[in-house]
């Protein structure tokens, strides 16, 4: 069991998955630690598969240049060479009194990492938001910036972009832009603005794969990638778009026809024909195996150290190898 953290410390792990809550509380942490003008001087980030050990041992033991403390956050800090968490612990034992130092973590396990300091360190959980309460963070988010959304257009954003505030938010912002003076968000203004460039990405992903071709599939990742995505949200568009077909082929089994099917699962018109070009070139054992692929692969990327990016290409491969 993890101790109860110290509430005066210096030090604290922000433990979860939700990225945009983290941002958050560091974005206030930060504010209430920094003045404007020694922000960029006294605030550091660091990324915990390439960081220096000395590099940043040496950033959070130096005394701040403008502000009265400086702040230091490792992002992914449960991907960190040894040789720098064992200096982590022993910097948590007598940590630096003008340093705040944070720790974000993914996975709970990785506290285990710092079981014989876990008591001076204050730990702050960001848990995933799922079911009613995301649905109420989506409408109060809308509702601050004055517009609203069809129920509709909740399952369906929720569908696509997956249910991490941080990428939710930011399509939520696209949304508000491309409606204007509209206040209400409907179901074909998702399609529009969040469906469009991810059902065509899955397409092709899902099209490279079928034809065997790793270095197609992996190039549209990689441009998801350099657009904002993240590994593990890749993963999930690829399960969403596997699972509607496979809902397909179910649907196909009990005699409903392509014009139910298309509606049921709310196919645009425009990409009914690629759809079920893909439905009928695949069988339902295939599409159970490659989902298991990915969620094998979401779990890897989430809760092991390895480089995301190498789980996403290794589970790309196998797909494209059956």
């Amino acid at each position: 069991m993890v101790g109860e953290p110290s509430v005066q410390s210096p030090v604290y792990a922000f433990v979860g998955e939700d990225k945009y809550l983290k941002e958050k509380a560091l974005k206030d942490l930060g504010s209430s630690l920094l003045g404007d003008p020694s922000k960029e001087l006294d605030y550091k980030v660091f990324h915990g598969a390439d960081a220096d050990p000395k590099e940043v041992l040496d950033y959070i033991n130096t005394v701040p240049f403008l502000a009265d403390k400086r702040l230091a956050v490792i992002k992914d800090a449960d991907k960190i060479m040894s040789e720098l968490q064992e200096g982590l612990v022993n910097y948590i034992r007598k940590p630096s009194k003008s340093t705040c130092l944070v720790l974000e973590i993914a996975d709970e396990e990785a506290l285990e990492d710092y079981r014989e300091v876990i008591r001076q360190v204050s730990v702050r959980r960001f848990g995933k938001v799922a079911g009613r309460e995301l649905v109420s963070w989506i409408k109060d988010f809308l509702s601050a910036i004055g517009k609203e959304i069809d129920p509709d257009a909740v399952t369906l954003l929720t569908e696509l972009q997956g249910q991490g505030l941080l990428s939710l938010a930011r399509e939520i912002e696209k949304l508000a832009s491309f409606t204007g003076d509209r206040k209400k968000i409907s179901i074909g203004d998702v399609e529009e603005i969040v469906g469009r460039s991810l059902t065509l990405s899955a397409f092709d992903i899902t099209n490279a794969i079928g034809e065997k071709k790793v270095n197609d599939a992996l190039r549209v990742c990689f441009d998801l990638i350099k657009s904002g995505k993240r590994e593990y949200e890749i993963v999930g568009l690829l399960c969403w778009h596997l699972k509607r077909v496979l809902k397909a082929k179910s649907m196909q089994a009990k005699r409903m026809s392509d014009y139910q099917i298309a509606g049921a699962l709310r196919i645009g018109r425009q990409y009914q024909g690629e759809f079920f070009r893909q439905v009928s070139g695949i069988t339902m054992s295939q599409i159970r195996s490659k989902i298991e692929t990915l969620l094998e692969a979401d779990l890897d990327i989430k809760r092991t150290r390895v480089d995301p990016r190498l789980v996403l290409e290794l589970a790309i491969i196998r797909l494209c190898l059956g």
